[in-house]
C-alpha cells in the first residue's frame, strides 16, 4: 500500500477569522433560535470562562443548551444557513487553495477543529475534505470532548485508527503539513515534517518562533 501523506487544517483563526462559535450564537440571537434570557446567560458567563472557573467544556455546553430544544429540521435550517451564509464566505481565498492544492496533490486533508460538529460536518462536505475532527455533541448539545490543545492531537489518533491509516506504519508523518494559528495547534503542528502558522498568534510565535509562517487573507 501507498503511504498516506496528511494535510491537516486547523478552521477558527487559520482558515476563517476569527472564532465561528461566536457568530454562531449571533445568528441564532438574530434567527429567534434561543431566548432572550439564554443569551443573557450566555454573555453574564463569559468572564467566568475568561477567569478559568467554567471550562471551555463547560462554557460551550451551555451556551448551546438553546440547540438542543429545536426541532431536527430547525437545527438543519440553523446549521445551513449558519455555513452558506456567514462562514464560507469567511474562508480565506489563500486557504482555501492551500487546501485545494493539497487534495489535487494527493494528500489526505483533514478538518481539525475545536468548532462543533452540527455544523463542521457542513463545511466539510462543502470543502469536499477527505475527513473531519472536531468537537463531538450529545444529543442534549453537551460537549463529550473538546477538540482542542493535546486533544487535537488524542483525536487525530483515534481517527486514524479508525480508518484503519495506521496500520502498517502507511502515514509518512514526514511527508505531512499541518496549517494552525495558535498554541492549541502545536501539537499537531510538531508532528508532521511541513509545519505551518498561518495569521499566527502570540503565543504559538512565542514558543515555535522558528517554524514557517504565512499570512492569508
Amino acid at each position: 500500500m501507498e503511504p498516506v501523506k496528511l494535510a491537516i487544517f486547523d478552521f477558527d483563526g487559520t482558515l476563517i477569522k476569527g472564532d465561528s462559535i461566536i457568530s454562531y450564537i449571533l445568528l441564532a440571537k438574530r434567527l429567534k433560535a434561543m431566548t432572550a434570557p439564554h443569551f443573557l446567560g450566555i454573555l453574564l458567563r463569559a468572564p467566568l470562562w475568561a477567569m478559568h472557573i467554567l471550562s471551555d467544556s463547560q462554557y460551550k455546553s451551555f451556551a448551546l443548551k438553546f440547540y438542543a430544544s429545536l426541532p431536527r429540521e430547525k437545527q438543519l435550517a440553523l446549521d445551513k444557513t449558519f455555513v452558506d451564509e456567514v462562514l464560507l464566505p469567511r474562508i480565506y481565498k489563500m486557504g482555501r487553495a492551500a487546501l485545494d492544492a493539497r487534495k489535487q496533490e494527493g494528500y489526505h486533508v483533514l478538518l481539525l477543529s475545536a468548532s462543533t460538529e452540527n455544523y463542521m460536518q457542513h463545511v466539510a462536505a462543502a470543502l469536499n475534505t477527505d475527513g473531519l475532527i472536531c468537537t463531538r455533541l450529545d444529543e442534549g448539545a453537551n460537549v463529550v470532548e473538546n477538540c482542542k490543545g493535546e486533544n487535537k492531537l488524542q483525536l487525530l489518533q483515534q481517527y486514524l485508527k479508525e480508518k484503519e491509516l495506521d496500520k502498517d506504519n502507511r502515514v509518512d508523518y514526514n511527508a505531512s503539513c499541518a496549517y494552525g494559528d495558535s498554541k492549541s495547534d502545536l501539537p499537531v503542528l510538531q508532528l508532521v515534517g511541513s509545519p505551518i502558522i498561518v495569521n499566527g498568534k502570540h503565543r504559538l510565535i512565542k514558543a515555535a518562533p522558528t517554524l514557517p509562517r504565512v499570512h492569508w487573507q
